[in-house]
């Protein structure tokens, strides 16, 4: 079980809402809990009631539970980051929070709004924006991370939709991500084994249970 955060070092809770593991989400959830412990953050991934999901999470090192990141997360400190929300997330806010929630969904094109669903996780808890494009999970993580270290919103650049050729398939030269992605290097910041799974067309491959 994880420990209970404190305010001043806020846990990332990744609350997963995808029923079927499929290798994208697993890149996206692997590349958040690396970025963010990188920065001496603590991430959770949590709704995994699926055993694949859960076990292959253990075999990438990655913390998850079985219940819903609310059991850790006390109301009075907790942001979730929802793409409708009216106010955006800025670093004083962040800085002082015990818990900040990333909706564990693979978007869709347009959104479906789906991220409403944390309000029903979190009815009581401060919801604030990434700005008004859909991120990634892990490039939702990977801004969250920036604005900790005391970037404004405004001032992370981020690039939509983002192109990735596609050198396995000469019939099909690009795919378009419709995410934004947070830059680094002048360059989109996606994990290198989602860039693989889409130039080998297996992005949607459904996870096999960890040797």
């Amino acid at each position: 079980m994880e420990k209970a955060p404190r305010a001043g070092f806020p846990l990332i809770v990744i609350e997963n809402y995808e029923g079927s593991p499929s290798r994208w989400l697993i890149a996206e959830y692997v590349e958040s809990h690396r970025v963010a412990t990188s920065k001496g953050l603590r991430v959770v991934v949590a709704g995994v009631s699926n055993p694949l999901l859960a076990s292959t999470l253990e075999h990438h090192g990655v913390p998850h539970l079985k219940e819903q990141g609310s059991i850790l997360c006390p109301t009075s400190c907790t942001i979730v980051t929802d793409l409708r929300a009216a106010k955006p997330l800025r670093p004083h806010e962040a800085a002082n929070s015990c818990c900040i929630v990333v909706g564990g969904i693979l978007g869709d094109h347009p959104p479906r709004g789906r991220g409403q669903w944390l309000r029903l996780t979190y009815p009581d808890a401060a919801y604030r924006n990434l700005g008004d494009k859909q991120f990634s999970i892990d490039g939702a993580v990977k801004v969250i991370l920036e604005i900790l270290e005391g970037k404004e919103l405004e001032d992370i650049k981020v690039l939509y939709p983002v192109t990735i050729k596609a050198n396995s398939f000469p019939s099909t030269p690009e795919i378009i991500l419709p995410y934004a992605y947070p830059l680094r290097g002048n360059k989109p910041w996606i994990p290198s084994e989602l860039r693989d799974l889409l130039e080998r067309g297996l992005m949607w491959e459904n996870i096999q249970p960890p040797d």
